[in-house]
């Protein structure tokens, strides 16, 4: 347990009810075609199947939950240049026990929709800091998701983590978010989320058609959707960017 200005934090140990929480908050946090993904490894996550220490919600003073972190542990992947390129996918795949590991990997921040703008974007990540150094963790790497990235799906990540504002700060405010309070951003992961499903699912998942194959943006894509009408399939590959906060 630990008490922020905002509330209590509590990790999937402390009650049946807090997995079930966080589960809430991610499905009410993230777009469609990540939760509802047939993939395993979202699977994992939406269920806090992992370290469930490091799957946390933050309830406030009335007991509503307003925040979710996940987050797991993983063998050493080498230097910082040369984190593995598929981000969050290699992170789930990867994870083991925090005495087996020597890296935390941030891998979800979701704040409930009528909580956002009030900061706890910044306690989120703070919880994420205050989890590694508990553990002994000299790193805690993150395979961002960039807010505005979908703005642009078909700019190069690497191109578009170069905008910056007035300040000489990321244009992106979550990217901004983990600068100001010290993250270093690195490379984007340009196969961090690979996500497949049949035409049908992703014309649910986003709320359009797909009347041929081809490349398709779409509300809250990052990046292009390919539709193969033939196979009846479509496939989306996500680029994240990771960012280091470093002891």
């Amino acid at each position: 347990m630990t008490i922020c200005k905002h509330g209590i934090w509590r990790d999937a140990t402390a009650s049946p009810y807090v997995a079930p929480a966080i589960a809430a908050l991610v499905e009410a946090s993230w777009p469609a075609f990540i939760t509802r993904s047939p993939s395993p490894l979202v699977d994992r996550w939406r269920r806090c199947a992992l370290t469930p220490r490091l799957q946390c919600l933050l309830r406030d003073l009335e007991g509503q939950p307003i925040a979710a972190i996940s987050a797991v542990t993983v063998p050493d992947p080498g230097p910082l240049d040369a984190l593995p390129e598929a981000g969050w996918d290699w992170a789930v795949d990867a994870a083991v026990p925090p005495a087996a590991a020597a890296v935390m990997v941030g891998l979800s921040v979701s704040i409930a929709p009528t909580h956002r703008g009030r900061g706890l974007a910044y306690e989120a990540l703070a919880q994420m800091t205050r989890l590694r150094d508990a553990l002994g963790f000299a790193r805690l790497i993150i395979p961002v998701r960039p807010t505005w990235k979908s703005r642009h799906p078909r700019e190069p990540m690497g191109q578009y983590t170069r905008r910056l504002n007035a300040e000489g700060l990321p244009e992106d405010p979550w990217l901004r978010v983990h600068a100001r309070v010290g993250g270093r951003i690195l490379q984007p992961c340009e196969r961090s989320m690979t996500l497949e499903g049949s035409v049908a699912q992703w014309s649910a998942w986003t709320g359009r058609e797909f009347p041929t194959s081809g490349e398709y943006t779409a509300p809250g894509l990052l990046a292009p959707l390919r539709i193969d009408r033939d196979a009846g399939t479509g496939c989306y590959i996500e680029p994240n960017v990771w960012v280091a906060h470093i002891a």
